[in-house]
């Protein structure tokens, strides 16, 4: 009878734990609001499964014009592989061609967006990635500017909901300049 119990008691331990790592294993994807204006055609860019946003093409100068993204695998052992473009940007042509992404071993996991009717600047924040968990650090460990911000322009931050969540994508609205812009957020 003992051995019964004891079993029924390592039983339920086994069954609260495996249902905990379940739980965190699986959180729902998160989609941002987006940022800025009501005008232009709905886009959305994902990364694809098993893979982070890492970083944001951009055509840019006093208004970002256009938005494409990058994007880093995540291997088998958790580490995230080369940086690739994926997918085309949406948006305009006008603005000079802007690159910036997270450096290795970081992806997003917040941003500061700056718009009104329009996207004018975009700060990117990277968070360490933690492979051995394959989730985000809390820490931000470097901010990256796409645009130049202007005093007085309306300040948009966000952060994926979840912490242990990197982005994997961006959408909005988008035609000869980027009218909004959001992100989303869920595990690779």
């Amino acid at each position: 009878m003992r051995k019964l119990i004891i079993a029924a008691v390592l039983l339920c331990a086994l069954a609260r734990s495996f249902s905990a790592q379940q739980a965190t294993a699986s959180l729902p994807a998160q989609r941002s609001p987006v940022f800025g204006g009501a005008g232009g055609v709905s886009f959305s860019l994902s990364c694809g499964a098993g893979n982070v946003l890492t970083g944001l093409r951009a055509r840019a100068d006093a208004f970002v014009f256009a938005l494409g993204i990058t994007c880093r695998t995540v291997l088998p052992d958790g580490s995230l592989g080369p940086e690739n473009v994926v997918g085309e940007m949406a948006g305009g042509t006008s603005g000079a061609p802007v690159a910036a992404g997270c450096g290795s071993g970081q992806v997003l996991a917040g941003a500061e967006v700056r718009a009104v009717t329009y996207v004018q600047a975009i700060a990117l924040h990277c968070s360490a990635w933690d492979s051995g968990k394959r989730r985000v650090s809390a820490r931000e460990t470097q901010t990256i500017q796409i645009g130049q911000p202007a005093a007085g322009m309306a300040q948009h931050r966000t952060r994926c909901e979840f912490d242990s969540q990197p982005m994997i994508g961006i959408w909005g609205r988008a035609q000869s300049l980027v009218d909004a812009v959001g992100f989303i957020c869920d595990e690779p």
